[in-house]
């Protein structure tokens, strides 16, 4: 798990090949697994696997792959989609899912799915999420002002989880 997170910093920084080679250790743990000590909960064999196919999306986004990361991320989404204890790992895959969407051109598709995250509450709280469906509402130029009007009446209505740095994201 340690590899995977210090490959995903890594992958923010840039530094791709340095990432992969930590996303390669980690997921050699799922090819010889340790031998499993009675407090390891049962599911970490696949969460580790559900770590390692994430990690293969985010490196194809890194490496403007975007079709690869696209597939992935769709398999992904089909798997974890209402599992309430992977809620935090649906949002991660089906924002991705849509920015993936975004760069391949599907704009429609790319607000259709960050739409559907609407209902996390986290999202509201999240600044980068706000502006990114901002600006896709203003690429998409269809019913602009009525969609910005309705993200402003859902955080209105759920005022207590966001995140009051995002306001200016919301200008008309």
């Amino acid at each position: 798990m340690l590899n995977s997170c210090l490959g995903r910093i890594l992958l923010q920084a840039g530094d791709i090949q340095n990432a992969k080679s930590h996303f390669a250790t980690a997921k050699s743990f799922l090819e010889a697994p340790p031998t499993p000590s009675p407090n390891t909960h049962p599911d970490t064999l696949n969460n580790l696997k559900l770590q390692a196919q994430i990690n293969e999306g985010l490196v194809a986004v890194a490496e403007n792959n975007y079709q690869a990361a696209y597939d992935i991320f769709t398999g992904l989404r089909k798997s974890v989609h209402n599992v309430t204890s992977l809620e935090k790992i649906h949002i991660l895959i089906v924002n991705n899912q849509a920015i993936c969407a975004f760069y391949l051109g599907r704009l429609k598709e790319s607000i259709e799915l960050s739409e559907s995250l609407l209902q996390y509450k986290q999202c509201l709280m999240n600044r980068n999420f706000i502006a990114n469906l901002r600006t896709m509402y203003e690429l998409y130029h269809v019913n602009l002002n009525e969609n910005k009007l309705n993200l402003m009446r859902l955080v209105n209505e759920n005022r207590i989880y966001f995140n009051p740095s995002c306001l200016a994201s919301l200008k008309l």
